[in-house]
């Protein structure tokens, strides 16, 4: 028995992948085979929508993923198909990261923009409030103040005055050397 190469199962594969699909009214290719967890054609240990986009459109291009428009994840129809990033596929999506880069207003419906916003350096997709983290921390502030424990209170003054000098030497980086004066050019006069 003679070992077949991966193009030759491939191959075998795609033509087993073509019989295995129907059109709907939409011009989706629903698939009839094996369906994935998620929802997925599967054959041979393939994707049957990858498998066929490669097969009619061309590789897909290295960190890239296949975005189904059509939003119907049993779809094989590779018009119905766009090569893009996974970031751009999560925000065309449905889910959590899709319906949050989505809001343009907080909770409390302060606006999501210009100087009211700000992101974490850990983790910069994250939006935050500014607006809403100041009352965060006032309350937390005014919470401590009426228990009345005098060394908590004390831990906090100190970190408050340690976050300052960093916030301080943090601004001094960024300003930019002051620029001596040049001195008046000569001007030659006739």
């Amino acid at each position: 028995m003679s070992e077949r190469t991966t193009a030759e199962r491939r191959a075998k594969t795609l033509e087993r992948a073509m019989r295995l699909f129907n059109v709907d009214d939409s011009g989706c290719w629903i698939w009839t085979g094996s369906i994935s967890p998620a929802g997925y054609g599967r054959i041979g240990g393939w994707y049957a929508h990858r498998l066929l986009y490669e097969e009619s459109v061309g590789p897909i291009p290295d960190g890239f993923d296949l975005d189904h428009p059509c939003r119907v994840t049993r779809c094989v129809n590779p018009g119905h198909m766009e090569a893009v990033s996974h970031r751009e596929n999560c925000l065309r999506g449905v889910g959590v990261a899709a319906q949050c880069a989505a809001k343009t207003h907080c909770i409390r419906g302060h606006e999501l923009s210009g100087d009211n916003l700000v992101s974490l350096r850990t983790r910069p997709t994250r939006r935050i409030c500014i607006h809403c983290a100041r009352l965060r921390g006032n309350r937390a502030y005014h919470r401590l103040m009426a228990s009345g424990d005098t060394e908590r209170i004390a831990r906090r003054r100190e970190r408050c005055r340690i976050n300052s000098l960093r916030y301080a030497e943090r601004m001094r980086g960024r300003r930019s050397e002051p620029v001596a004066p040049t001195s008046p050019s000569t001007s030659i006069t006739s």
